[in-house]
């Protein structure tokens, strides 16, 4: 059941513009960093508890904001997020205007929403996207704390840069979980600091496609199930 009713759109725009007013906007901070992600149906919510909660392990000192769409999540997944300390920012959907049922797969279709990641200026001046399918392994603070400070840089080419000048960042800040089969000398869990669970997810235990990922799916089981009371 959706709970972006009129009432619930207007309470929670109040309560996140309060939020962002003291934590983005409060002078005596210095930087106004943060990590994004996008959540568009409740199927994603493992994940997204996941990646905050792999962000907290490897103690970040940037929150993260899950961009939302209106219709995309229960009740009780936001307050899950919420609970994370995760802040929620609502969106509309961005989709092309062509045929949206030719695509390779159908999530593909949120793909563009993605680039509401560009209009987040209200909220952060520097911000470093990551998909909810993604955990972090090792602190990555680095990505926004980048010296040359570039417009836009990407872990893979991306044709979204206006300037197709992107700054390049290695495989390790976006290490698809399929790396580990087909480019197993790269796969070192010391240095690799993002794990991409592309196509089976590791929250879907049943899907046939995670029957070759046992080890690296523990290590988002374990990312999924971290407290912060189990730090040393």
């Amino acid at each position: 059941m959706n709970s972006f009713g009129a009432g619930s759109v207007i309470v929670l725009a109040v309560v996140i513009g309060i939020y962002y007013q003291q934590y983005f906007r409060d002078e005596t901070r210095i930087v106004r960093h943060a990590w994004l992600t996008l959540l568009t149906n409740d199927k994603y919510v493992p994940g997204l508890l996941a990646l905050t909660r792999s962000l907290k392990r490897a103690n970040t000192s940037y929150p993260l904001v899950a961009m939302i769409t209106l219709d995309s999540a229960s009740q009780e997944s936001q307050q899950s997020i919420l609970n994370e300390g995760c802040l929620l920012r609502p969106i509309e959907g961005l989709f092309p205007e062509y045929d949206k049922t030719n695509l390779a797969f159908e999530l593909f279709i949120h793909s563009w929403t993605k680039l509401r990641a560009f209009q987040m200026i209200d909220i952060c001046d520097k911000c470093v996207f990551m998909d909810a399918d993604m955990i972090v392994l090792h602190n990555t603070d680095e990505l926004l704390e980048l010296e040359d400070n570039p417009n836009f840089a990407a872990a893979q080419r991306c044709i979204c840069n206006p300037d197709n000048t992107p700054s390049r960042l290695p495989y390790v800040y976006n290490s698809l979980k399929t790396f580990s089969k087909t480019h197993p000398y790269l796969w070192d869990e010391t240095r690799i600091k993002v794990i991409h669970y592309i196509l089976a997810k590791p929250w879907n235990k049943a899907d046939p496609g995670n029957a070759d990922y046992d080890k690296i799916n523990r290590l988002w089981q374990q990312a999924y199930t971290w407290r912060m009371e189990t730090r040393a």
